[in-house]
This record gives structure tokens, C-alpha cells and sequence, in this order.
């Protein structure tokens, strides 16, 4: 007897800057709101003051009657950085569902799983609900980042919840001109067979997401589509909900798939 199918729409992460643009991309139907400063890198971190915002204006939404949607965090493209602990649990108190750190100038595994721990352990002792997600970029060669390949084991390794492949450099080139279908296939299984939940990004167009929806991932991130004048644009909620109308178009299915639900403590399971 054949395995039947799982025909699901992945949920779209949508970044906003500010509060304004978490109420127009609440309105038009983004299942997350990510939190990040587009002018500071691929996972630049936005003041405190922004994720405190946006979170009031989220908790705002949902009070008026409106679905409650998770709200995640960028706190930078290096794992490295020693501010990032403290980052991590300031963002962790103030309200982020979800976190995302990079890899961007780590290509060693070992190196990569120690420089995570800390940030991990600060988050998870701020709150224990909040969930960790490692970033790889499809982009860097394995000399400037950790291979995308290797990324599902590093991030189950160092406790994380799930992992985001994306593109760090931002020149207009999509995240399928630097990793094709079958490699990405190849990402999407390892992750899940590690027991995380796997979101890709990167300069993605309309164009990528009926290939990309067919691998299944639990999220699809975007910015500069649904921007006018790139990433660094003002969120236009027009290109938006046509971003969202192809994605849902794609296919039929939730609209937010759930996720594995890990707790810190446990060990990843295959799913």
C-alpha cells in the first residue's frame, strides 16, 4: 500500500521593520511576522524597541478577533558574536516565538555547535517555550559558512528546533540559482529526519514557489518580493497578497502547518 501524499501549503514568514508593517502584513494574511533590520545583512538584528512593538501590535490584532501569529526574531548572521546571548534573551522576554541566528564566517561543525550553545542556553532560560532556528546560506562557499548539507545535524546537535536555508549576499540572485531541487530535497529530508522544521528563504520570486511548495518545508520567507524598491523598500501589501495568493495557489492544504514540538531537553527524533 503506497504512502499517501501530504499536499500542505508551507506558512509564509514575511519580515517587517516596524509596527505599521506588522499591521499591514497581519491584514493581508502573513502567518509570521519576522523581525529584522533589512539594511544590517541577510539576519540583521532590529532594536529592542521594534520587536516590543511589533509584539504589542500582534497581541493588539489578536484581541480584536484575529488569529494569534507567532512572531520571530533575526539576531544576526554570526553565531559568533558576543553580544548575542544577551540579545537572545532580551528578544526571548520581550515576546519572540522564534529565533534566528547565522552561520556566515563559520564552516567548522564543532566550531559551529559551540558558538551556538550560548545562545541557546540564554534563550531557553528566558523562556523555554521559544524556539531556536539555525541558519545556512546557500550562497557562501564552504570556506565562509557551514555547508548547507551539514546544517540539519549542527542545528539538532545544538538543541535547536529547526533550521532556515537562505542566501546571505542579497544580489537579486534567488535561493534555486545556488542550490537546485534535488539538493534541497536532499536539506528538507535530513532536517526532518532530524526531527526540526526546515524554512527557506532568499530572494525567492512568485515564480520559485509552486518547486518550492513541492518539497514541503514548513516555511517560506520572503521581503523584497512583496517590497516596493527591494528589500530595503516599504512592505507593499498589494505585492503581498499576490505573493500569498501564489503560494496558497500552489496548492491546497493549512494555511499554517504545525511543527515538531521539541522541548530543550529532549533528543531529535526522525519524523
Amino acid at each position: 500500500m503506497s504512502t499517501p501524499k501530504i499536499d500542505r501549503t508551507p506558512a509564509l514568514l514575511v519580515t517587517v521593520i516596524d509596527h505599521l508593517e506588522a499591521g499591514l502584513a497581519l491584514s493581508t494574511g502573513a502567518d509570521v511576522l519576522d523581525v529584522k533590520d533589512p539594511g544590517r545583512g541577510a539576519l540583521g538584528a532590529a532594536p529592542l524597541e521594534a520587536l516590543v512593538a511589533i509584539v504589542a501590535r500582534r497581541d493588539a490584532w489578536r484581541r480584536s478577533g484575529g488569529a494569534r501569529r507567532p512572531v520571530s526574531v533575526a539576531l544576526g548572521d554570526r553565531a559568533d558574536l558576543p553580544e548575542l546571548p544577551r540579545l537572545a534573551a532580551e528578544s526571548a522576554r520581550a515576546g519572540a516565538d522564534i529565533l534566528k541566528v547565522g552561520l556566515l564566517g563559520i564552516s567548522d561543525p564543532i566550531e559551529a555547535r559551540s558558538s551556538l550553545a550560548p545562545t541557546v542556553a540564554a534563550a531557553r532560560a528566558a523562556n523555554r517555550a521559544v524556539r531556536m532556528v539555525v541558519a545556512g546560506f546557500a550562497d557562501l562557499d564552504q570556506t565562509e559558512s557551514l555547508p548547507a548539507g551539514l546544517l540539519a545535524g549542527v542545528a539538532a546537535a545544538a538543541g535547536a528546533d529547526g533550521c532556515l536555508i537562505d542566501t546571505a549576499r542579497k544580489d537579486g540572485r534567488s535561493l534555486l540559482q545556488h542550490l537546485d531541487l534535488k539538493a534541497l530535497g536532499t536539506i528538507v529530508r535530513e532536517t526532518r529526519r532530524q526531527g526540526l522544521f526546515i524554512a527557506l528563504a532568499g530572494s525567492l520570486r512568485t515564480s520559485d514557489l509552486r518547486a518550492l511548495r513541492d518539497l514541503r518545508p514548513d516555511f517560506i520567507g520572503v521581503r523584497g518580493a512583496v517590497c516596493r524598491g527591494g528589500r530595503v523598500g516599504p512592505l507593499d501589501p498589494h505585492r503581498l497578497a499576490g505573493f500569498l495568493g501564489a503560494l496558497r495557489g500552489a496548492g491546497s492544504g493549512e494555511a499554517f502547518p504545525g511543527t515538531p514540538e521539541r522541548r530543550p531537553t529532549e533528543r531529535p527524533t526522525g519524523r
